[in-house]
């Protein structure tokens, strides 16, 4: 596309050919632009759509990280539930029933 027309050279027939490939690569570049610009828009949503689904996930990961501490939280009332519930079972005695039958 760099190339010099030599009007010098070339009569005016030829000057009209050289001026009609100039337009075909004219409008193949501009074909080429317009491709590039489609992919570029494309690339350009994909990485907003991209940044909404981090987002989403970020907000998700907070939300479980608030249900994983009330998990643990209730673990470790379970714990303490079961730490009272053997104190108590220590604490219970049971009278052995007599040996003979009564009468």
């Amino acid at each position: 596309m760099a190339d010099i027309i030599d009007f010098h050279k070339n009569p005016v027939t030829n000057i009209k050919k050289d001026l009609k490939k100039k337009e075909k690569e004219l409008n193949r570049a501009k074909e080429e632009l317009a491709f590039f610009k489609r992919i570029y828009s494309a690339t350009a949503s994909t990485g907003d759509l991209l940044k909404l689904q981090l987002a989403d996930l970020e907000s998700s990961i907070t939300i479980l990280q608030g249900h994983l501490s009330l998990v643990q939280q209730n673990l470790k009332n379970l714990k303490a539930k079961l730490a009272d519930l053997d104190d108590a079972k220590s604490q219970i005695y049971v009278v052995p029933p007599d040996d003979k039958p009564k009468k």
